[in-house]
């Protein structure tokens, strides 16, 4: 009996384990296909195929110079995202056909739906993105839409007001892109919905300064857009340079005198204006003042009740790497323009800016190099806010920027300009005896031009460590 009872235990157990494993190929099974059904749907997600679209650039108002950049960077951010996003043919900013239709329409005013139906045919583009952007405040109303210019629908629109911050941090157009996208019904992917969300820093900062560069070299502010495209890191870092050459390169049709003669006007202007431009580019921004007040040694004069402070290490005076790229940048294409003879005609009307040219031993090897210097005011202040004690703090900083033949590179990196520079004590001398009361503090005075430049050695190990430098 007990036997049986035992053979019919062990069947039971077999026939449970066997349903369970039933159980487990089911669920297994049936996971399986839910995974590949939401896979097969992933891929089937619309995304705008066969479409064509114009993303213009935005329409603005009451923007300062120091703004002028925001809708050209929209319009490229728009059409970067709109690419990545979706399967529509999109037309960047570079489509000779949307250029010329742009052109043609009015430079003044927001675009009508008039504006976007013609540039739709003259794009063959079957929607067009239109906007406008205004400073309102300390807030800025951005708008855009998308019309079907078959239909003359609106499609889709945003409108909202953000702050320069949400502008500057990119998350603002993070939320444009979405709206738009929503309005079109083009999906998004779990995966791509994360992607969009999360500002890519670095991207983000390259196309802000492709917009800033191109936007000065409109108004020709060339040191300033250099300047900006030396920054550009990245996808953009291709046509940025090419931006910088084809700014400084020059090139023209010999066919004709009268081309020629306006060629040589248009070099000595252009490159007049570069190197004014230069001058103050390097002036203002050309180093950076580091100073370290952390030890203060005094030596009293007793008879004379007098005492003389040493303030070491001091200031350091360095220089600031971009600026050393943007005047080599200018400097190597000066150079090559020197090397066609044709050039010698305007070239010598052209004033260059103080540059330091050596030539070694070797004959045909030619350093130029640039001496920067800024002293700035340095005052001793006692316990009562009294100035009892002034001096200048300073230093001298020299770098070759070009060599030719270009056998080496004498660029550094912003941390081996600092690593490499010195820093130099300063003295404050027969300071009073009876004024000093209280704490005595040290203040630089600089002037506004160069406030931007002059870091004390913890914000600068700040700036260096949390900043994106080369």
């Amino acid at each position: 009996m007990k036997t049986k009872f035992f053979i019919i235990i062990l069947y039971l157990i077999f026939l449970i384990s066997c349903g369970t494993t039933t159980q487990i190929k089911q669920e297994s099974v049936s996971q399986e296909k839910k995974f590949l059904k939401e896979n097969k749907s992933e891929k089937k997600l619309y995304k705008g195929e066969g479409l064509v679209i114009a993303i213009t650039v935005p329409k603005s108002r009451n923007l300062s110079n120091e703004k002028a950049w925001i809708p050209l960077y929209m319009q490229d951010s728009l059409t970067g995202n709109f690419a990545h996003y979706t399967k529509m043919t999109v037309l960047d900013r570079s489509n000779e056909n949307l250029i010329k239709a742009e052109q043609e329409l009015s430079e003044t005013g927001f675009y009508s739906e008039e504006n976007s139906i013609q540039i739709g045919h003259m794009t063959n583009a079957s929607m067009v993105v239109v906007g406008s952007i205004q400073q309102i405040g300390d807030l800025y109303e951005i708008n855009f839409r998308i019309n079907d210019i078959t239909t003359n629908e609106i499609k889709s629109s945003t409108n909202e007001r953000y702050t320069y911050s949400d502008i500057e941090s990119g998350n603002a157009i993070t939320t444009i892109v979405q709206n738009l996208l929503d309005g079109l019904k083009i999906q998004l992917s779990e995966k791509e919905k994360t992607e969009l969300s999360k500002v890519n820093k670095s991207e983000n900062n390259s196309m802000q300064n492709l917009a800033k560069g191109l936007t000065a070299e409109k108004s020709k502010d060339y040191i300033t857009a250099i300047a900006a495209y030396s920054l550009v890191d990245g996808k953009a870092k291709t046509e940025a340079q090419s931006n910088i050459h084809n700014l400084l390169a020059g090139s023209f049709d010999s066919a004709s005198i009268q081309s020629r003669v306006a060629y040589y006007k248009e070099q000595i202007e252009k490159w007049n204006t570069i190197f004014v431009q230069l001058t103050k580019y390097m002036n203002d921004n050309g180093s950076f003042i580091i100073y370290d007040f952390s030890k203060v040694t005094d030596k009293i004069k007793l008879e004379l009740n007098l005492v003389d402070f040493t303030v070491e290490p001091g200031v350091s005076c360095i220089p600031n790497r971009i600026a050393m790229q943007v005047c080599s940048d200018v400097m190597i294409e000066w150079r090559k323009l020197s090397y066609n003879k044709d050039n010698e005609i305007w070239m010598k009307s052209v004033k260059l800016p103080n540059l330091k040219t050596t030539e070694s031993s070797y004959g045909n090897q030619i350093s130029e190099s640039l001496d920067m210097s800024y002293y700035c005011p340095v005052i001793l202040i006692n316990g009562d806010g009294d100035i009892i004690g002034r001096d200048k703090a300073g230093g001298f900083c020299r770098t070759q920027i070009y060599s030719d033949p270009p056998l080496e590179t004498y660029l550094k990196s912003q941390k081996k300009y600092y690593s490499d520079g010195q820093f130099w004590k300063f003295e404050f001398k027969n300071v009073r005896l009876k004024d000093i009361n209280g704490e005595i503090t040290i203040k630089m005075l600089p002037d506004e031009t160069k406030k931007d430049m002059i870091f004390s050695i913890d914000e600068w190990n700040e700036y260096i460590n949390n900043t994106e430098v080369k």
